[in-house]
């Protein structure tokens, strides 16, 4: 079944995702010069399509290269643990007996950031293809999310965000957004959000629940107010509505 619709004549909607990862180790970024500069991608998956391929093939293509990059970015690290046993036997042992055990462990690259892209003028994904490509992704590790035209409508009906709990960058301007679930506010590392040259007439009043929050730039949109909640966000540092 194919899940969006083929202007008659016309080349077929095109679409792509770039998933960028990390180490695992690493932290989401530091300051430099009032900015967050995140850490250089370890590797980078792309993925494109067109309307004309059904959601299962595009889905199965996205597991099987994830698959593969991971595989091929393990890593193996030597872990190693010392213990101290509190309790020594006085008389074979008088003195705390010291412990050193070494394993080796793998290590496998984190998924930090994703960017969907229309390649092409029109079109739109469904919000169920979104969905299932977004299970296949490991999210409780993202730092960010940046979206396009065409992809907005699955964030509004997307009810898993509090596995999001690393997301620092929320990017979904430009993406023809009618409105913004409350469910924003379980973001609570969230420290940028970006609404910009949507079509929203209100903001939830769950983003009075980002304590983290730094930027909100809402601009060029139909809003008439905004949440008395807002206030709450007291490390915002810009603006824009």
């Amino acid at each position: 079944m194919n899940f969006s619709r083929r202007v008659f004549g016309g080349t077929p909607d095109g679409f792509k995702l770039v998933i960028e990862y990390g180490p695992s180790f690493r932290e989401y970024g530091e300051q430099h010069g009032g900015k967050v500069r995140l850490p250089k991608a370890l590797a980078t998956l792309e993925l494109a399509w067109t309307s004309e391929e059904s959601e299962a093939e595009v889905v199965e293509r996205l597991a099987q290269r994830k698959s593969a990059l991971v595989l091929e970015r393990m890593e193996e690290r030597v872990a190693v643990q010392i213990t101290v046993d509190p309790t020594p036997n006085a008389a074979t042992f008088p003195e705390p007996r010291i412990k050193c055990s070494v394993k080796v462990v793998p290590s496998f690259p984190a998924l930090r950031t994703i960017h969907a892209t229309r390649t092409t003028a029109s079109g739109t994904v469904s919000p169920s293809l979104m969905a299932a490509l977004l299970k296949h992704c490991e999210l409780k590790g993202v730092w960010k999310i940046k979206g396009a035209e065409g992809f907005g409508n699955w964030w509004a009906n997307c009810t898993e965000v509090s596995q999001w709990e690393s997301m620092r960058n929320l990017n979904l301007s430009y993406c023809n957004l009618t409105s913004f679930p409350n469910t924003v506010g379980e973001l609570k590392a969230l420290r940028i959000l970006r609404l910009s040259h949507n079509k929203l007439t209100s903001l939830p009043s769950g983003i009075g629940k980002l304590q983290e929050l730094e930027v909100l730039a809402a601009d060029h949109n139909l809003l008439t107010s905004v949440p008395v909640e807002l206030r709450h966000c007291t490390r915002l540092k810009e603006v824009n509505l």
